[in-house]
């Protein structure tokens, strides 16, 4: 980077630089253990970029981290620690730093333009300078032993507020990344062995080794505004009257570009919601892009073809659509792209997987043909729980999409004949807001349930149409998780609607306008564009719901019933692979995870199909699949035509 350090902040790193270290001389006497100040700016220099490998970055320096002491000016703020040692490093906090800025903030650094000051600090008078030595002192002081970490081990950096001399301080988590203190491991054939084991449940009907409270998930160490792992904060929707969900968001760079990255968690309760949502994060920034390693192998498929996935199986964009895109090429066997490993469990060997198609937000985009989303990504207490929630999510989506553009006329399952609490509910809270639940049986081709769940506004008015789904062992389960997605998105979507009503109407007149995840759902939103969801809402017959007990009497008849986690999952992969399909597996766990610890798992199943946004981008259009899928299972007599399919865009929110 050729960015240079304007004189005017210089001055300022220099001016704090020589009182420190003057104190500092001044006090050593007194100190048993040996500091070394490293006093730098942040905001002058991309220290994503910096490389122990390259030329000295300016604001590093060259010796080693233990006992490294940081000082960080960052405008009207000083930030101060952690003291090097076990853990995470000086340059770890700089990174964390510049990855939670805005990305206005990000583009400035990242860009490899010079940066400007208008003038020097205001506030590094006599009283800062004193307020940041005593910081530095208080710091420098304790002894190693008694050094101050939260409850998981995780040493504090203190932000003092040059402003109001206030002081704060967050935890910090070592950076995975970092090229100072990260320890990569290879990605090889032999790493990406999967060998499944026995896990016990809570329940017969709990699908996860672990309640979410029992992570004991710091909140702080993975959102504050300082160093945030998953952002800068958890925003609780406070006017939400249905679900009491928290969100938040970070920034992720890939292909040139930052994409802000959404998390959520969505329960009846803000601190469950508030973990499940940080589990989320954790899955979100895992399955970005590696975190355990660097480097991946870039080969094309025809010299690979022997141990690698053929990438065309997992579907294609048009030939029209590659034509006019500037960012991604068709693929052939002769393009070279990126691989990692992963494990098929139908075959029990290594494979090689395109790397954009298990990590959906490479930095290095070489070979982009498709673009992915978290779609069979999941986290869990053990591998084995989130390979089975990963699995499980692909099974939804193909039978989304499935019930979608090829029309069949699922099942309907009585929303009233729901028996937990939780649902019963929600679908109370969900009829004060005008909207009436229909649930369908989505099991197309697979035996495990899925279940769609439809809003349906009884007025006909905006905010018409809201969907969501679910799958699940336990149908009720299936049904709780699709009731939540579309009871989050209630209180705001007819408002929104309404104060959207022309941009939402210029892309339902010209789908090819469609072009993001929440244009998606936001076109149903409109009275008109009811009648493309005629088929799946019963296309002015009557209604006939059967109960949930009855719908899923022979899935209970013939599903695992055991305390044993391996079970279910051996079920799910037989059920895959009896299917024609293999399931690969591609363990995505970040070192940070493993200290919580979590597992997050990509799971890729070949031909079925995947979820896409944007309108000219959806690879279910031109897959076998969605013609021949209900001619396959016995629910036509013939494969459907291209022209028979349903020719507007998913509603999937």
């Amino acid at each position: 980077m050729n960015c240079r350090v304007p004189q005017v902040l210089a001055d300022d790193q220099r001016l704090v630089a020589h009182y420190l270290h003057d104190r500092l001389i001044r006090a050593a006497g007194r100190r048993q253990h040996p500091v070394r100040l490293h006093v730098a700016l942040l905001g002058a220099h991309d220290m994503l970029s910096a490389d122990p490998g390259m030329p000295r970055h300016p604001d590093i320096p060259d010796t080693g981290t233990r006992g490294v002491l940081p000082v960080y000016l960052t405008g009207g703020t000083v930030l101060i620690g952690p003291l090097g040692g076990e853990g995470p490093c000086f340059l770890c906090l700089a990174r964390r730093w510049q990855l939670v800025r805005t990305g206005v903030v990000r583009d400035a650094l990242e860009s490899g333009r010079p940066v400007a000051a208008h003038h020097a600090s205001l506030f590094l008078t006599g009283f800062g300078l004193e307020a940041i030595w005593q910081s530095v002192r208080h710091t420098a002081d304790v002894p190693p032993a008694a050094r101050p970490t939260d409850r998981h081990g995780h040493p504090f950096v203190h932000e003092l507020r040059l402003k109001d001399l206030t002081v704060r301080r967050y935890p910090i988590v070592a950076d995975s990344q970092c090229p100072r203190c990260g320890v990569p491991t290879e990605d090889s054939a032999e790493n990406a062995r999967v060998i499944l084991r026995s896990r016990t449940k809570r329940s017969i009907d709990d699908f996860r080794i672990n309640p979410v409270a029992g992570y004991d998930l710091e909140q702080d160490a993975y959102v504050n505004p300082v160093c945030g792992v998953a952002g800068t904060g958890a925003d609780p929707g406070l006017t939400s009257t249905t679900t009491a969900h928290v969100k938040g968001h970070l920034g992720i760079r890939g292909g040139g570009y930052i994409q802000e990255t959404l998390w959520a968690g969505h329960s009846d309760s803000y601190a469950r919601s508030a973990l499940l949502g940080m589990m989320e994060a954790h899955e979100r920034i895992a399955g970005t892009q590696p975190r355990g390693f660097s480097k991946v192998m870039v080969d094309t498929y025809r010299n690979l073809r022997d141990t690698a996935l053929d990438p065309a199986e997992c579907g294609l964009y048009s030939d029209e659509f590659y034509a006019g895109s500037r960012h991604y090429v068709p693929f052939h066997p002769d393009l070279a792209i990126p691989w990692v490993w992963g494990f098929s469990l139908r075959d029990v060997r290594p494979v090689l997987v395109p790397a954009s198609i298990t990590y959906y937000h490479l930095v290095d985009q070489v070979g982009r043909f498709v673009q992915e989303c978290s779609n069979g990504c999941a986290s869990g207490g053990c591998l084995e729980e989130a390979i089975l929630h990963a699995a499980l999510e692909l099974i939804e989506r193909d039978a989304f999409l499935i019930a979608w553009y090829a029309k069949p006329q699922l099942p309907e399952v009585d929303a009233h004949s729901c028996t937990t609490v939780r649902s019963r509910l929600m679908i109370d809270r969900i009829s004060m807001y005008g909207y009436d639940i229909r649930l369908f049986d989505a099991r197309i081709g697979f035996p495990i349930p899925v279940v769609i769940v439809v809003a349906q506004r009884r007025d006909g008015g905006m905010g018409t149409l809201i969907f969501g789904s679910g799958a699940s062992f336990d149908p009720e389960a299936a049904i709780a998780s699709g009731l939540y997605e579309v009871a989050s998105a209630i209180p705001e979507f007819a408002d929104y609607t309404k104060l959207h009503a022309r941009e939402i109407s210029t892309r339902a007149a010209a789908f090819d306008r469609v072009l993001s995840l929440s244009d998606h759902a936001a076109l149903f939103g409109l009275p008109e564009m009811a009648h493309h969801a005629a088929h799946l809402l019963g296309d002015g017959r009557p209604a006939d719901p059967r109960p949930v007990q009855a719908v899923y009497q022979d899935w209970q008849r013939t599903r695992p019933r055991t305390l044993d986690l391996l079970d279910d999952l051996n079920f799910c992969v037989r059920s895959v692979v009896e299917a024609g399909f293999d399931l690969i597996v591609v363990d995505q766990t970040s070192p940070e995870q493993e200290e919580i610890p979590i597992r997050t798992a990509s799971v890729v199943i070949p031909g079925l199909l995947p979820i896409d946004f944007g309108w000219s981008r959806q690879r279910a259009l031109h897959m076998t699949r969605t013609r021949t899928v209900l001619n396959r299972i016995g629910w036509r007599d013939r494969d459907l035509e291209a022209s028979e399919l349903n020719r507007a865009p998913h509603p999937f929110p």
